[in-house]
C-alpha cells in the first residue's frame, strides 16, 4: 500500500481522528479542568485566528497541488498530440523518411508505456526513451525536402518535433517535483496546532466536544490527503493516464498496416 493510495487516505483520516480524540481525553483526565474553563473565552478567539490562517495556508497548498496535477496532464496531452501530428505529417513525406519516422515514433511510445511510465512515480525517467526521442528529431531535422510542398511539410514537422521534445522535457521535470519538505512541515505542524487549540474549549458535554474535535481532525486530514494525491501526478491510485500513448500506438499500427496507394 503506497502513501498516495485510497487505502492510505482512509487510514490517515481515521488515525488523525482517533489521535485527536485521544489527546482531548488525556488532557481532560490529567489536565487542569478549572484552568481550561477560565481560559475558554480567550481560547476561542485564538482558535478563530489560527484556524483562519491555517485554512488559507492549507487551501493554497491544495490548489497548488491540483494545479501541478492538471499541468502534468496537459503536458502529456501536448506530447501525444505532437506524436499524432508527426504521424499525420509523415504521410506527406517520401520514403525512407516516412517509414523511419513512424518506426521511431512506435519505438518511443512503446518505451514510454512499457518501461518509463512505471518509474515516473519515483521521479525517474528512461534514458532509452530520451535517446529514441532525440533520434526521431534527428531524422526530421536531417530530411532535405525537394519540392515546395515538401518544404511546407518540413517546416511543420520541425515545429511539431520541437513541441514534442519540449512537452517530454517538461513532463520529466514535473515528475521530479513535489511538495517541498518545508511546506509539509507547515501543513502538519499547523494541523497539530489547530487541533490542539480545540482542546482548550470546554463544553459541558464531553461527547459533543469529542465529536467536534474529531470533525476538525477529519477535515484537516482530508485536505492533507488531497495534497498527497494531487502533488505527485505520476504515482499512486490517482495519476495522470497514459491512455494517449496507447491511442498513439494504435494509430501508428493502423497507419503502418494501411495499404500503400
Amino acid at each position: 500500500m503506497t502513501i498516495d493510495s485510497y487505502a492510505a487516505g482512509a487510514v490517515l483520516v481515521a488515525a488523525s481522528a482517533l489521535a485527536a480524540v485521544a489527546g482531548l481525553i488525556l488532557l481532560r483526565r490529567f489536565g487542569y479542568f478549572r484552568s481550561l474553563i477560565i481560559s475558554h473565552e480567550a481560547s476561542g478567539q485564538y482558535l478563530a485566528i489560527v484556524g483562519t490562517l491555517y485554512a488559507v495556508l492549507l487551501g493554497l497548498i491544495v490548489v497548488d497541488a491540483m494545479g501541478r496535477f492538471q499541468a502534468a496532464a496537459t503536458l502529456v496531452g501536448d506530447e501525444t498530440n505532437a506524436i499524432a501530428e508527426l504521424v499525420y505529417l509523415s504521410g506527406r513525406m517520401p520514403e525512407p523518411q516516412k517509414g523511419e519516422i513512424r518506426r521511431r515514433l512506435t519505438e518511443y511510445a512503446s518505451l514510454v508505456v512499457d518501461r518509463e511510465w512505471p518509474i515516473l512515480g519515483r521521479g525517474q525517467h528512461l534514458p532509452e526513451a530520451r535517446r529514441a526521442c532525440l533520434e526521431l528529431m534527428r531524422v526530421v531535422r536531417d530530411w532535405e525536402p525537394a519540392t515546395e510542398s515538401e518544404k511546407a511539410v518540413y517546416a511543420e514537422a520541425i515545429e511539431a518535433a520541437s513541441d514534442f521534445w519540449n512537452a517530454r522535457r517538461m513532463r520529466i521535470i514535473s515528475c521530479q517535483r513535489g511538495i517541498p519538505p518545508l511546506e509539509w512541515c507547515a501543513v502538519i505542524l499547523g494541523g497539530v496546532v489547530t487541533v490542539g487549540l480545540t482542546y482548550f474549549l470546554v463544553l459541558d458535554d464531553l461527547r459533543i466536544q469529542i465529536a467536534l474535535t474529531a470533525m476538525v481532525a477529519v477535515l484537516i486530514s482530508l485536505n492533507i490527503f488531497l495534497v498527497l494525491m494531487f502533488a505527485y501526478p505520476f504515482s499512486g491510485d490517482l495519476q495522470v493516464s497514459n491512455e494517449g500513448f496507447h491511442v498513439a500506438l494504435a494509430g501508428l499500427a493502423l497507419e503502418t498496416a494501411a495499404p500503400r496507394r
